[in-house]
């Protein structure tokens, strides 16, 4: 943990965190994992996965809004004009709004739901291929 604080703190002052919310099915618990992402002066890309916490109770906005400001004071992101991408749930795109962040929807949570929801689950002749196949 040490070395990602020294290495956000050399930093671009611009960056983004991911940030995804799921539920483990077995002991029915939930999670929030953050990731961050910043661009070196030299155009790589870094990345890191910061942390998992538990969230007890509630996933609604404000725990959420709760969960980024304990992200940002351990790790230093005050100073930084941070950016996230998430999903589309109402709850994450509250808790980014909420914690002041600029936010974007994830592209690839849009493809899942664009093939999954409306691609298979709607086009008869699709879902009878994957029967089929199996």
């Amino acid at each position: 943990m040490r070395r990602y604080i020294e290495d956000i703190a050399k930093g671009p002052r611009f960056a983004c965190i991911t940030f995804d919310l799921w539920t483990d099915k077995h002991r029915r618990r939930s999670y929030i994992t953050f990731t961050y992402h910043h661009i070196t002066a030299k155009f790589k890309l870094e990345s890191f996965t910061l942390s998992t916490h538990l969230i007890k109770g509630t996933k609604d906005g404000m725990k959420i809004c709760d969960e980024i400001t304990l992200l940002k004071d351990d790790f230093g992101l005050e100073l930084k004009k941070l950016h996230s991408v998430t999903d589309r749930g109402g709850n994450v795109q509250n808790g980014a709004r909420f914690a002041g962040l600029d936010n974007d929807g994830c592209l690839g949570h849009a493809i899942h739901n664009l093939v999954t929801k409306y691609g298979i689950e709607k086009v008869p002749q699709v879902r009878t291929c994957l029967v089929s196949s199996k």
